[in-house]
């Protein structure tokens, strides 16, 4: 871990000191309807697509760099098809609150959110998590709080950073034929410890640089990336980095739970991932009750465009329609 530690320190600096440079930008309609709601004292922001009332309630926030505005597209494809949409923004994203208070960023805190979002929104009802990344990690969270408000998850990825700890534990004990993919996925992971350094991957990130060098790697992994690219400013990025901080790593490190107790959970997994091995979801069909996990091709970023949105959405609206 100490090689892990100093290898992301230099890469870190190196990015630091090439010089300032702007986060790269798209502009897209959004025909989101805004609203707010408060947890805590501080606003979340939140958009709504397509009808409410009785339609199944989809739930979507973005990941990391910006915000969820690259969800965009698909929040207005699921709507299309008579789904109502809440694409919300989590804690240091957009105009949802970007306070440092103590437990802001925690993974519970994200959770807090997500329900006061869902309460605001779908009162009452039960819901379905779309997504990669964030929003399946904090719907995890908020059903393992709260049990039974959650009908499905359909998950780009996998879908729980404390089961995804659990089976980094488990696999050089049980199953040491995965040693070389674990060890591996333990390397790839070594980014979270730089992000654990105090003040200066901030400070590279609020140049601008590490992020603009991420959205043209996107953007030739993936030509057909919906949105047309990444949306963010420096304060999403910054910010957002607390939540790897708070919440992502004392979960992969110290996981809480080992079973995601949802009626039906979707996994789309790409083939061709280089940061998100299968090892990360090793034993899952063991710790749901329900697993539908489907291999589909692609990288990191080009997973969900192309022709895999269309096939991806049509699996997720049959399922969260069974579901609902």
């Amino acid at each position: 871990m100490r090689l892990f530690r100093s290898a992301a320190l230099l890469a870190v600096v190196a990015l630091a000191v090439v010089g300032p440079a702007g986060a790269a930008q798209a502009d897209q309609e959004d025909s989101g309807r805004p609203g707010f709601v408060e947890y805590q004292g501080f606003p979340v922001s939140y958009f709504e697509y397509g009808p409410d009332g009785d339609a199944p309630t989809v739930m979507m926030t973005g990941d990391w760099p910006g915000d969820s505005s690259l969800m965009v597209p698909i929040a207005e494809q699921l709507a299309a098809n008579g789904f109502h949409v809440v694409r919300w923004d989590m804690h240091g994203a957009g105009r949802t609150s970007h306070d440092r208070r103590p437990g802001a960023y925690s993974m519970e805190n994200l959770a807090g959110e997500l329900g006061a979002v869902m309460d605001q929104t779908a009162p009452g009802r039960r819901v379905h998590i779309f997504g990669d990344g964030w929003g399946p990690f904090i719907g995890s969270q908020y059903n393992t709080m709260y049990p039974g408000r959650i009908a499905s998850m359909s998950v780009i990825g996998f879908p729980s950073a404390d089961l995804a700890g659990n089976a980094l534990r488990r696999v050089p004990r049980e199953k040491p034929e995965l040693t070389g993919q674990w060890a591996a996925q333990v390397a790839v992971l070594s980014y979270l410890a730089g992000i654990e350094i105090p003040v200066l991957p901030d400070a590279a990130v609020r140049t601008g640089i590490p992020v603009q060098m991420l959205s043209v790697v996107a953007s030739l992994m993936a030509p057909e990336m919906p949105g047309g690219g990444l949306h963010t400013n420096v304060d999403d990025d910054a910010d957002g980095l607390e939540r790897y901080r708070q919440a992502m790593w004392p979960h992969l490190t110290e996981p809480q739970y080992d079973y995601i107790d949802i009626p039906v959970l979707q996994v789309f997994y790409p083939t061709d991932d280089f940061l998100e091995t299968p090892v990360l979801i090793d034993g899952l069909e063991s710790r749901t009750p329900h697993l539908d996990l489907r291999y589909v091709p692609g990288n990191h970023f080009s997973v969900l465009s192309g022709d895999n949105t269309r096939q991806i959405l049509d699996a997720a609206m049959e399922s969260m329609r069974a579901a609902d």
